[in-house]
């Protein structure tokens, strides 16, 4: 990565958008602390990261992976523990973790073993589990690739409606053109480690060339 310059307002919804191997992947580790700049600025919710970076701050930061990481259990653990962990009384873990299982069309299956889920049940309790812990920064790495076209839109407009409950700052990475006009303010051009592009992300998805180029079957009006 080189010569970056990015600046992501609290509350905005960004994408990133660029061809395999564009260092998309790279920036959404960055901003989940989970990789380090080797040189120049980084700062998330206010603080460098190149300092050590409280617990306090990590806890607001959740993101969804492309491959789910899950822990052992049922679907309700995965959700469940967390906030345990966060430290939430009892009641209120058990409380949040049902409304997210419901909100995400999970509770039929809250004590089903996770392995057992496919693909697009996996990508649904990853949000449901990010969205249950309230985050203040949510990074989504193809948050639908699992999830079939039938159950696509559904999926997409329950999160959509969630994002507008908590209002985190959003940042997301997808092959569909269709998830960034749809879920995003702003989206940035990556290509080979920088961005080259960033705006307003229907303008852009409008007129630039590259996006254009990118989503060869970007063909109706924004």
């Amino acid at each position: 990565m080189e010569d970056i310059h990015l600046f992501i307002p609290a509350g905005t919804r960004w994408g990133l958008v660029g061809p395999n191997g564009a260092g998309k992947s790279t920036l959404l580790m960055l901003f989940a602390l989970l990789l380090r700049p080797t040189q120049g600025k980084l700062r998330v919710l206010g603080i460098s990261a190149s300092e050590r970076i409280p617990v306090a701050i990590r806890r607001q930061i959740a993101v969804s992976f492309q491959q789910p990481r899950f822990l052992t259990g049922t679907v309700w653990d995965n959700v469940a523990l967390p906030l345990r962990l966060r430290g939430l009384s009892r009641r209120d873990e058990q409380d949040r973790t049902a409304f997210w299982l419901e909100r995400f069309d999970l509770t039929h299956l809250a004590r089903q073993p996770v392995k057992t889920l496919s693909g697009g049940e996996q990508a649904r309790l990853q949000l449901a589990r990010a969205l249950s812990m309230q985050p203040a920064l949510l990074l989504l790495d193809e948050p639908f690739a699992a999830v079939d076209a039938t159950s696509r839109s559904m999926f997409k407009a329950r999160l959509k409606a969630a994002l507008a409950d908590i209002d985190p700052t959003v940042v997301m990475i997808s092959h569909d053109f269709s998830d960034f006009l749809d879920l995003t303010d702003q989206t940035a051009v990556v290509l080979n480690g920088r961005i080259v592009e960033q705006g307003p992300t229907a303008a852009l998805f409008k007129t630039s060339a590259l996006v254009q180029t990118l989503f060869p079957t970007l063909n109706r009006p924004v």
